[in-house]
């Protein structure tokens, strides 16, 4: 039973990466804490492990079916966190 089709309809979703780099830069932040800068490099890095740590728990979970299987929901999911965290 394959439900990542029926997710695909929801709206685009934020990583724990990007909502900490969005309320780093927001104004709230920015009044209680001052001005704070966090490197391009490293969100792109932070966001690189986040994905690949969310498509190690996919595999893990499914470690026990089929390399056919596998190789599909590999690229399930890697539609589905294009669509849903990619702009």
């Amino acid at each position: 039973m394959i439900l990542l089709p029926l997710i695909y309809t929801q709206m685009k979703k934020q990583t724990a990466v990007e909502l900490l780099v969005e309320q780093v830069h927001s104004d709230g932040y920015t009044q209680a804490f001052g001005r704070t800068y966090i490197s391009i490099d490293l969100v792109e890095q932070a966001i690189a492990l986040e994905k690949q740590q969310m498509k190690d728990f996919v595999m893990t979970f499914l470690s026990s079916a089929s390399p056919a299987v596998n190789s599909f929901i590999r690229d399930e999911f890697e539609k589905y966190y294009n669509e849903t965290y990619n702009s």
